[in-house]
């Protein structure tokens, strides 16, 4: 069984000079199955437990150096991320954003998140 382990970036505010975000994305990394989930997150752990990391992994808040460790170790992974922006600027319509934007994100890959285990933002989908 597939295991999508789904976040998001951003915001659904509107108020752009105010500090929302321009962008709200809706990011998911897909694994084949619970084996490679395992060795990803193994190799996580590990990372953060030599570069000591504590919580939430956030990439943008990486030194350089440590992005490149992070590029050189996921890059033998076996996973696939697939991912839907919505593009605030362009779009001035507040209509519940967050759901009407995780609603796109799973129409536009809804092969692969048929049969799936989802968790979205950490938590496991108990549907």
């Amino acid at each position: 069984m597939k295991l999508v382990f789904i976040d998001e970036s951003g915001d659904a505010g509107y108020v752009l000079k105010n500090g929302s975000s321009e962008h709200l994305i809706f990011a998911g990394v897909i694994f084949e199955n619970e084996k490679e989930a395992l060795v990803a997150d193994l190799a996580i752990l590990r990372f953060k437990e030599q570069e000591k990391i504590f919580g939430e992994l956030k990439y943008n808040k990486l030194r350089k150096s440590q992005k490149e460790r992070v590029k050189n170790m996921t890059r033998n992974l076996k996973l696939d991320v697939k991912y839907y922006e919505f593009d605030k600027t362009k779009n001035p319509i507040e209509l519940e954003l967050y759901k009407k934007c995780l609603c796109n994100f799973f129409k536009l890959n809804e092969t692969i998140f048929k049969d799936a285990k989802l968790y979205i933002d950490g938590k496991q989908d108990k549907k």
